[in-house]
């Protein structure tokens, strides 16, 4: 099965559980490139704003690892649990083993750059 989508995260671990949050840390525009939160795709009706989303992803269970896919409100995919926009996002990874506060493992996170001075104007010409 081919992936499909701007950012997909697994959880391929066997022994914890994973929870991702994503959300915008900075300014984000939308696929008309304004400076709004709503999401212009009406693929995603379930996400109607850019500003990501979280999830909870098991541990690994045999060969199928979870995972949680975001698109651009640009793309025309169906599938993405939630959408993003251009601009700076950052993705928060909290394990956990049995414990649902989050509070028996570490957390730290990345932040991923989707605001390439041209990256908007491409999708018009």
């Amino acid at each position: 099965m081919p992936w499909k989508g701007e950012l997909i995260i697994f959880n391929k671990s066997y022994q914890k559980n994973i929870k991702i949050e994503v959300y915008p840390i900075g300014a984000i525009f939308n696929a008309q490139q304004k400076y709004s939160i709503e999401c212009i795709n009406e693929n995603l009706p379930e996400y109607d704003k850019i500003i990501g989303g979280s999830k909870i992803l098991p541990k690994r269970v045999g060969s199928s690892a979870s995972s949680f896919k975001l698109d651009h409100d640009a793309s025309e995919d169906f599938n993405a649990e939630a959408s993003i926009g251009f601009g700076k996002y950052r993705v928060v990874f909290l394990e956990f083993y049995n414990d649902t506060n989050f509070t028996d493992g570490i957390s730290t996170y990345c932040d991923v750059d989707y605001s390439d001075a041209d990256y908007p104007i491409l999708l018009l010409i």
